[in-house]
């Protein structure tokens, strides 16, 4: 199994949509998309999405998986959900051109703290 980071570590208090990651050289088939949040301040919520593109987020952007997320989460009780190439087949991975990013798309306050990865 190979890991590709699509997003380090960060903690935001707003939204923020993370580097494009080319994924054109990874299999159409057979990834597991994986975020981490490993803190997130007590009754907050946000929503981050895994969004596509083929032309660098330029004007072609699709959101993949997309998760609200409820906060009251540490470092001892974290939040680690996956997506599988199956669970979104139209996702684009695997063509030229492809790109992913993190995006964290809205957050009602606090701060979140999040990673996320693909593996192959």
């Amino acid at each position: 199994m190979t890991i590709l980071l699509l997003q380090d570590t960060v903690s935001k208090t707003a939204a923020f949509a993370g580097s494009a990651v080319d994924v054109s050289a990874l299999p159409a088939t057979g990834w597991t998309i994986k975020l981490q949040v490993s803190s997130f301040d007590a009754a907050q919520t946000a929503r981050i999405s895994i969004e596509d593109s083929a032309d660098n987020f330029s004007s072609d952007i699709l959101a993949g998986p997309t998760e609200a997320i409820q906060g009251g989460l540490s470092a001892s009780a974290d939040l680690v959900l996956h997506w599988a190439w199956y669970d979104f087949p139209d996702l684009r991975v695997g063509s030229s051109g492809d790109k992913l990013r993190v995006h964290l798309t809205s957050i009602t306050g606090g701060t979140i703290t999040y990673k996320a990865w693909i593996e192959y």
